[in-house]
């Protein structure tokens, strides 16, 4: 897989820039890195990076990684679309903050951004993820997408069942994830999930114990 760094992002409390002050390879291992930097009139830099090329359709997604930890912090690894003929969206996982115990796993499938259907679910896995690295896993085909964490299944998703197609309005007319998606691993500062609260440097100075997503490698195994 191929990566290269994108400089760009909205609705977040964070710049994503590209350089290695927030995004390097060391010894092996990817690390993002928010840092309380001024740019932009924002208060946070952090960085974000994507698979170039079509992306890939189906098959077992893996990513061995060690989350951060901290106030507003909110890492994603995850899948996205690249066509705009329909939106399809698969989070391996997110976690909020300093909930660090705590994965959000969802599935996204639309018309477009602005119209989609999800399937989510919050699983408190009673482990310090921040503390040590995992392997988040998930399996995607044309019936289901399931997650893992360590080979252990967490959560499972019917791309068959009817809550996709209930409305036609938000509907892919394309089908339920079945488009090509790109990997993207990021560290964002704030946002949605938060629903958009402010941080000011100082709270990010006392609860950014590990402010760093470090992540030792990503392989994607296409099914025959």
């Amino acid at each position: 897989m191929t990566i290269i760094p994108t400089a760009y992002g909205t609705g977040n409390l964070q710049c994503y820039v590209a350089g290695k002050n927030n995004v390097k390879v060391s010894n092996g291992t990817l690390t993002i890195t928010a840092r309380i930097q001024a740019m932009k009139g924002k208060h946070f830099t952090s960085g974000r990076i994507r698979q170039i090329g079509n992306g890939t359709k189906y098959g077992k997604y893996l990513f061995r990684a060690r989350l951060p930890n901290g106030k507003h912090l909110w890492p994603a690894l995850w899948l996205k679309t690249k066509l705009k003929t329909c939106y399809n969206e698969i989070d391996t996982l997110e976690i909020k903050g300093v909930a660090t115990d705590r994965l959000i796993l969802t599935a996204w499938s639309g018309r477009s951004k602005k119209n989609l259907v999800k399937q989510s679910k919050g699983i408190g896995t009673g482990i310090d993820l921040s503390a040590a690295f995992h392997v988040y896993e998930v399996i995607w085909n044309s019936t289901r997408v399931t997650w893992l964490m360590d080979g252990v299944t967490y959560f499972t998703v019917d791309l068959k069942s009817p809550v996709w197609t209930a409305s036609k309005k938000d509907s892919c007319p394309l089908g339920v994830l079945n488009l090509p998606q790109n990997v993207i691993l990021n560290l964002a500062v704030g946002g949605s999930m938060f629903n958009f609260t402010p941080l000011t440097t100082a709270e990010a100075k006392d609860s950014w114990k590990k402010p760093v997503l470090e992540v030792d490698y990503v392989q994607i195994y296409q099914l025959q």
